[in-house]
């Protein structure tokens, strides 16, 4: 799951940061990538919990069961 949304924000960037250009400015990709990047932090550091990804790895849990 977390590899295909990364190949789908890899393939989408490039016309959504040139669409952003041609209408905005250079600047405002920057700030698009700033703030997801900010979401994104925020998300692995007060949303997902180590501990509980640890313990369904002892157990043999994975993505595949």
């Amino acid at each position: 799951m977390m590899n295909m949304a990364g190949n789908i924000g890899g393939a989408l960037s490039p016309i959504v940061f040139g669409v952003l250009v041609a209408h905005g400015s250079w600047v405002a990709p920057f700030i698009v990538a700033a703030c997801l990047l900010f979401i994104g932090a925020g998300i692995w550091a007060f949303w997902l919990d180590p501990q509980s990804l640890r313990h369904r790895q002892r157990k043999g849990h994975n993505e595949r069961s």
